[in-house]
């Protein structure tokens, strides 16, 4: 199964270019990270370990927390605003939680990796 819009061959590129130890695991259209930051406290902290899992552009909504392709890492806030065009999900604002501002860039939806679910 593919991720979403990013085909493998660029999937596998930028996963690539990620450090060694923030990528875990790899099964059953899930991926586990490792936390580098505090940047969503209260939610996870640094050296949390959160499950991300694909899901379809059109379905990601305010307020989700979702992993995306930024700079050479995997970016794990939450969506506090979805651009569209012609009804289709296109750009995403995020923030993490424990951040005094939302992210200075906006989030194609060619680099979404998947959001946070559950075990």
């Amino acid at each position: 199964m593919s991720w979403l819009t990013v085909n493998k061959n660029e999937y596998n590129k930028k996963l690539f270019l990620l450090k060694k130890n923030y990528l875990l695991h790899n099964s059953k259209n899930r991926i586990r990270l490792k936390i580098l930051s505090n940047s969503m406290k209260p939610v996870f902290k640094r050296g949390d370990i959160v499950y991300i899992k694909s899901i379809e552009i059109n379905n990601i909504k305010i307020g989700d927390i979702i992993a995306y392709f930024h700079n050479g890492y995997i970016v794990v806030h939450r969506v506090i605003e979805i651009f569209e065009y012609q009804g289709e999900n296109v750009r995403f604002r995020t923030k993490g939680d424990n951040n005094n501002a939302s992210d200075a860039y906006y989030v194609s939806k060619d680099d979404i990796v998947g959001i946070r679910c559950f075990l």
